[in-house]
């Protein structure tokens, strides 16, 4: 038999004087994780900088950062098959691409993309060419082996809004990208106008078959009229997408965007996180196998337009409001904590590798949900039908009672088979006095009275002695 135990509530009684206050708290049968937090220095060397965290279908971590060699700018890759436990490197992963790659050029912009349902990572890159120094191409190429292999570049600087084409600031991966809920492959990307090469605007590119990709969107700050560069992209639990775009118009803060098919058209909804933000963000969409339908997205970024500290924050309702955040890095002078990118590990931990140290160190954090949420999370999954205490014996919170046979009464859970009432002289219930593991209105149905909205249930033992006791009650679905 499984119980699966959706909520609990408890309160505290007192026998023939029954003073009702309560606690409640929704819970996994077998409690929430315990919290943890680690970082960790992947690579140390100057001009280390704009790191990208993939994760495979196998479990290898692919950790690629640029760094300077000589008047070149290349990209290294760090390695690990133990989750991160050891690291190999290799500094010249990427030293020249199709474009040429010549001395002053500079690979920019790296930027992994798993694709779950191809068991594929995406890898993208942007060429800059000194003269004119914006002048960029943008590539990318494919691994069907977990990172053993690649295919041959593919050039995709056709992949532009016309308005950004023939300007002298092109385009560039924003290193945020989402898989739709009907497997469309989205990439967020910036790029300048003729009429405003100051400023950059998001859009975005897609692939239906993960084979080619297409321009999906047009600009689409334009209707803001503010400048939205470096953006990220999340699925949110209704099938749209957002998207949060650095904002360089204001003192920090990001625009915030919404698309209702697959980044197509968007709808700008304001600012938020106003007075931080100086540099790229990550937003990344979080399930489990276990509750699949619970979608929470999570939001990495600098804490100030300095780049000085990197936290993280989440929200329960598709970035309408961040519920939980937590700093993942304390800086010093900066810039100290910047360039933060979020993906999650084959066990569900959450990583955010980010640079530090004056552009010295690419780092790597990693955490759980209880860490970053301090304990909260199960409490906020697991209320789909929440018990509440309404009374015993007719008396709330704050009054008392006297009686050593109340009733008790909570709210009905729907499709609920059974209650588990526990009632202890000790918080921690370690040795109930009471102990009903079964309560229904077939088990009990002299004292079992249930509506639409409430359980009521009379003790059908009488407690000890005067004394405190505290009361949980779980509901059981009996599978």
């Amino acid at each position: 038999m499984n119980k699966k135990i959706s909520s609990l509530i408890v309160t505290a009684l007192i026998v023939s004087v029954i003073s009702v206050s309560v606690y409640v708290q929704t819970v996994k049968a077998e409690g929430p994780e315990p919290e943890w937090f680690e970082t960790q220095t992947v690579h140390s060397e100057a001009n280390s900088r704009v790191p990208t965290l993939a994760v495979t279908a196998n479990g290898t971590w692919l950790y690629a950062y640029w760094d300077r060699d000589g008047s070149d700018y290349d990209i290294s890759l760090s390695t690990s098959y133990d989750n991160g436990s050891s690291w190999s490197y290799d500094r010249t992963w990427v030293t020249d691409i199709p474009g040429g790659h010549p001395d002053g050029s500079h690979l920019d912009d790296p930027y992994f993309f798993v694709d779950d349902l191809r068991s594929r990572v995406y890898f993208f890159l942007v060429e800059k060419h000194p003269t004119p120094w914006h002048e960029n191409f943008i590539y990318y190429r494919y691994s069907d082996d977990n990172g053993s292999s690649w295919s041959s570049w593919v050039n995709i600087s056709h992949l532009k809004p016309q308005s950004v084409i023939d300007t002298t600031k092109h385009a560039q991966i924003a290193m945020g990208g989402t898989l739709t809920s009907n497997g469309t492959i989205l990439i967020a990307m910036y790029g300048a106008t003729a009429e405003d090469t100051a400023h950059a605007f998001p859009f975005a590119i897609r692939s239906f078959d993960g084979d080619t990709f297409y321009l999906a969107s047009d600009l689409f700050s334009e209707a803001s009229g503010e400048d939205g560069n470096e953006n990220s992209l999340a699925l949110c639990s209704n099938g749209s997408i957002l998207c949060l775009a650095r904002n360089g118009s204001f003192a920090g803060g990001f625009s915030k965007y919404y698309s209702e098919n697959d980044g197509v058209n968007w709808s700008y909804v304001g600012q938020d996180f106003p007075g931080i933000g100086g540099c790229r963000a990550s937003l990344l969409t979080y399930t489990t196998t276990e509750h699949t339908d619970k979608y929470r997205i999570l939001f990495s970024f600098t804490n100030s337009p300095v780049r000085d500290d990197v936290s993280c924050t989440i929200s329960y309702d598709d970035g309408t409001s961040w519920t939980y955040t937590r700093q993942i890095h304390n800086g010093g002078a900066s810039p100290d904590g910047s360039y933060s990118l979020l993906t999650k590990s084959s066990n569900y931990s959450i990583l955010c590798s980010y640079e530090a140290n004056g552009y010295v160190n690419v780092k790597l954090a990693q955490f759980n949900l209880e860490w970053l949420t301090s304990g909260n999370d199960w409490v906020i999954i697991n209320q789909e039908n929440p018990l509440q205490f309404i009374s015993i014996d007719g008396a709330t919170n704050g009054t008392t009672i006297y009686d050593s046979t109340p009733t008790i009464n909570w709210t009905l859970v729907a499709s609920t088979s059974q209650y588990w009432l526990q009632i202890d002289n000790n918080a921690d219930f370690s040795s109930p006095e009471i102990n009903i593991t079964n309560i229904s209105e077939i088990n009990y149905p002299t004292y079992y009275d249930a509506n639409s909205t409430r359980v009521s249930f009379v003790l059908p033992i009488t407690l000890p002695s005067y004394d405190i006791y505290y009361m949980r009650v779980k509901a059981l679905t009996i599978n």
